[in-house]
């Protein structure tokens, strides 16, 4: 009596090896649009979280909380060198209007609020002594 083969099943190597061509090759074409479609939603997710920022400064002010508020963008440093923040100030209707009723100071010098190139220093204070009644807190994005 003859013994029956057994049907053995399987991949042979070169099958396996073109699967793995094939495989790599259909993800390296599409690495490159992969990555563009990454970096364009980290952007408009960057965006969108300082219009949201910028959009909550302004319904301060519309609800009458501050008078006066300014933000600044600015870039981190250290270990935050791709980083932009936002840090942002407000002041209060009565400290506004105090500031803009009193324009010059006991020596009959103008004030540094109403001088616009010291109201808009980058550093947002006036002369060591900080006017905001809100100081707010940078935001990363």
């Amino acid at each position: 009596m003859q013994m029956q083969r057994k049907k053995i099943k399987g991949f042979t190597l070169l099958e396996l090896l073109v699967v793995v061509v094939i495989i790599g090759s259909i993800s390296a074409i599409g690495f490159l649009p992969f990555q563009n479609w990454r970096s364009d939603r980290a952007v408009r997710a960057g965006a969108t979280s300082v219009s949201s920022v910028i959009q909550d400064i302004y319904s301060q002010v519309q609800r009458g909380h501050y008078s006066f508020v300014q933000f600044r963008v600015h870039p981190g440093d250290g270990e935050d060198d791709d980083t932009w923040f936002i840090s942002t100030y407000g002041m209060e209707t009565e400290n506004f209007t105090t500031l803009v009723r009193n324009k010059y100071d006991s020596s009959n010098n103008i004030l540094d609020f109403h001088v616009f190139d010291l109201r808009c220093k980058t550093d947002l204070k006036f002369d060591s002594k900080t006017m905001w009644d809100d100081q707010g807190y940078p935001i990363s994005s």
